[in-house]
């Protein structure tokens, strides 16, 4: 059986991603509201698309161009964030693969009740398969319920007897599987769904990938991933540090134009007098980061950039330990860019968030009566 109406899938738009990014969320949370109690939902911290930096989702309209059901997976990659690792941890030992750039996980999954009949699940269930393992993943992780228990181990998932969570009183658990392995027993069920829908470019290709691929080797697939490697200037960026984000001992982690990661650890010149981390900490992390950001992609283009207007808010207070700031765009246009930011503490609870607009300005642009330029020390 097919689906009953022409369904249209595609990847997120990497370009555009918070409208995207705002249709996962709304799915993910009546996923959850089906799957937990009121009490357990209330209890739950709601997850975001934005907290996981390698992930990519998949989403399917309908005739009409409303979103109908939505698949997410998390890329293997160094950066690499799971949906299982905040309850059991990672690595762990009942995993084969300890190295987040050989594991894809299966994040989410939600069909609207109308489209559940039609084999779109099992179409969105083999792409969350597929990007992993065309990013290079060689084990795919799952958590599964005692529903989908069943199926995943006869895809070639093993269970490996970790209970992650309950949901209504449903142990989940957590599975493993070889990623080849898993998408050639998938394939037979998901076949004539996915051919009745209509695939954006890049799915198809990855198909196809798949379709002619002998092994799991992911160095063949390489060149092709759905998430290519960004160059990195952390070590530059780092070489050319100094005046306040030296004094701050801000130290950038990971510096791309579609991400940037810093650390400051907190000492006793950073503190106030209640011996709380300064806000004007938080809003420099802020700055610092979007500002970065916003000049590495702006580069190619012979551009620089400036701030505008920066937004931050204290969500919660800390005394001591490190600080991890992420930034990513929100907004990238020929004339200004918008970023934000996410600040955790040690136990990586979010303490702060910012958004900074920038201005993009030609080479050698004036301001307070000199050329704009990079200055240290």
């Amino acid at each position: 059986m097919v689906p009953p109406s022409p369904i249209t899938i595609r990847l997120d738009d990497l370009a555009t991603l918070q409208p995207d990014h705002a249709l996962v969320d709304a799915l993910w949370r009546q996923s959850l509201e089906e799957r937990t109690t009121p009490e357990q939902l209330q209890a739950l911290p709601l997850p975001h698309a934005r907290d996981f930096p390698t992930a990519r989702f998949v989403l399917a309209f309908d005739d009409a161009g409303t979103c109908v059901a939505v698949a997410g997976a998390v890329l293997p990659g160094p950066d690499a964030r799971y949906g299982f690792e905040a309850r059991v941890g990672f690595p762990h030992p009942a995993l084969p693969v300890t190295d987040r750039r050989r594991v894809g996980e299966g994040l989410t999954l939600y069909v609207r009740p109308e489209h559940r009949r039609g084999g779109l699940a099992h179409a969105l269930t083999f792409l969350s398969m597929l990007l992993p393992w065309d990013a290079g993943a060689t084990h795919i992780v799952a958590e599964n319920g005692a529903v989908s228990l069943g199926m995943a181990r006869a895809a070639g998932f093993t269970d490996t007897g970790i209970v992650t969570m309950h949901r209504k009183d449903v142990p989940y658990h957590l599975t493993v599987g070889p990623a080849l392995e898993v998408l050639r027993r998938a394939w037979p069920a998901s076949q004539q769904a996915l051919e009745a829908c209509a695939l954006a470019p890049p799915l198809r290709e990855a198909i196809d990938r798949f379709l002619a691929s002998p092994s799991s080797d992911p160095s063949a697939r390489h060149d092709h991933s759905l998430m290519p490697e960004a160059p990195d200037y952390t070590e530059q960026i780092n070489a050319s540090r100094g005046g306040f984000n030296e004094t701050l001992g801000l130290r950038f982690l990971r510096v791309t134009a579609d991400e940037v990661v810093a650390e400051v650890p907190v000492g006793p010149h950073l503190l106030q007098p209640y011996g709380l981390v300064h806000g004007g900490v938080h809003a420099t992390i802020v700055e610092t980061l979007c500002s970065v950001g916003a000049a590495i992609h702006a580069l190619p283009s012979g551009k620089t950039t400036v701030g505008l207007e920066n937004s931050t808010s204290f969500l919660r207070a800390t005394r001591g330990g490190r600080l991890v700031g992420r930034a990513r765009p929100v907004h990238r246009g020929r004339r200004t860019q918008v970023w934000e930011v996410e600040i955790r503490d040690d136990d990586d609870a979010l303490v702060a968030t910012g958004r900074v607009r920038l201005m993009l300005l030609d080479q050698g642009a004036v301001l307070a009566g000199r050329r704009v330029r990079v200055e240290t020390g």
